[in-house]
């Protein structure tokens, strides 16, 4: 009897729940640029970072007026958590966005312990055309699946608005999330 509760209190205590492990989500925090981005390439001049916004008071986006160029943002290298190794993550986020001549999208990229990027460890969710919402400019929620390889150990996401360099037009995410069950202890 005393084996069967020990193991009813271990199943308990590793309950398994999604914990948003994505700092900054919400875009609120920085200085002139928000906290854990950059714009590496392309033209900077073209990169926003404030209104529209789905919550709060800001957004990542671009406003890609030039055919011939492109403009990014880049999130640093974020540690996986162990848990998220080898399992499939969830990337959610609100968007908001009107692309001519190509598309926008926002790239999830995994690294090795060198900090190189993985070749099986690349997503790009595209985004083109005008979005549901752009006329109302209300932000739509999207939710997408990645496999994380078995071998990563960071990861990077990158919004560009590089989907055929004759791609313009407005893109915005925010209240980014990246989501994996993790095991937690219940306490009580």
């Amino acid at each position: 009897m005393k084996h069967r509760m020990f193991l009813l209190s271990v199943l308990v205590a590793g309950a398994v729940q999604a914990e948003n492990f994505w700092s900054n989500s919400d875009f609120e925090q920085g200085g002139e640029v928000p906290s854990g981005y950059t714009t590496p390439s392309g033209e900077p001049s073209m990169t926003r970072w404030d209104e529209p916004a789905a919550s709060g008071s800001h957004s990542l986006g671009i406003v890609d007026t030039k055919s011939d160029t492109f403009a990014n943002w880049v999130s640093d290298r974020v540690v996986l958590p162990q848990s998220a190794i080898g399992k499939t993550i969830q990337i959610k986020y609100k968007k908001l966005f009107n692309m001519a001549d190509g598309y926008a999208r926002l790239s999830v990229t995994f690294h090795d312990f060198s900090g190189k990027g993985m070749k099986d460890g690349g997503t790009h969710f595209k985004m083109e055309g005008a979005g549901e919402g752009w006329d109302s400019k209300k932000f739509m929620e999207a939710t997408q699946t990645v496999n994380v390889p078995p071998h990563a150990v960071s990861m990077r996401i990158a919004l560009v608005s590089a989907g055929g360099m004759k791609a313009t037009g407005e893109v915005y995410i925010d209240d980014l999330e990246v989501l994996c069950e993790c095991f937690v202890e219940i306490v009580g």
